[in-house]
């Protein structure tokens, strides 16, 4: 007598790897431009960040309606933003050089929140700093959201001939810090005070060459 099949489910990758637009600079000292190297060095690099389930869903992006409504096509677990930031605002900008009206913070969270996401991270300009890190952790609880103090500073390496390349990859050397319900964790437990952001008051702590803090 024959069994019926057993037909094991195949696992879904819910990670997510957006693309914001502006990247040509990364281009300019690497041999092998084109979008399929660019792709697999984002997928090489950020592996890392969604739990190395195989390659995540890339997307390039051009505006932050492309954006929000790629977000809340469905659910996802990680969500991963490479692109600019606005240096002196919680907002992200997707179409940087189209034009394009900016991501505000409110329209930023209600996507991630149908999306039932899980862990953020913005590999943006300044994303810690502006605030919007946190404050998407104080919207989004139980969230962890990782984000970035300063410029992010991004080279892309290439080890190899078209079709055998040995190493493809970004160095990203900014350090992320992670937020989660509007606090600043550190191993895990929120941290006792937090980095400064641009609209706290400046408060010195003895140390010029270090980062200024304030209270949690």
């Amino acid at each position: 007598m024959l069994g019926t099949p057993q037909v094991r489910a195949l696992a879904v990758n819910k990670d997510l790897i957006i693309i914001g637009n502006g990247q040509e600079s990364l281009r300019a000292g690497v041999r092998h431009r084109s979008n399929k190297y660019f792709n697999a060095a984002a997928q090489n690099t950020f592996r890392h960040f969604t739990k190395k389930r195989g390659d995540a869903k890339l997307k390039h992006v051009k505006s932050s309606k492309e954006m929000t409504s790629l977000i809340k096509g469905k659910s996802w677990d990680v969500v991963l933003y490479f692109g600019h930031g606005v240096v002196n605002r919680p907002e992200l900008d997707p179409g940087f050089g189209a034009k394009k009206p900016t991501l505000k913070l409110n329209e930023f969270a209600a996507a991630l929140k149908q999306a039932n996401v899980k862990q953020v991270y913005l590999l943006g300009c300044q994303s810690g700093y502006t605030g919007l890190a946190r404050a998407l952790s104080k919207a989004l609880p139980s969230v962890s959201v990782y984000g970035t103090f300063s410029d992010l500073d991004v080279k892309w390496i290439q080890h190899g001939k078209a079709g055998q390349i040995q190493e493809n990859k970004f160095i990203i050397t900014e350090k992320l810090i992670e937020y989660r319900n509007g606090f600043q964790m550190k191993n895990g437990k929120k941290a006792a005070r937090r980095n400064a952001e641009i609209n706290d008051p400046i408060v010195p702590h003895g140390d010029p060459l270090g980062q200024d803090t304030v209270p949690q």
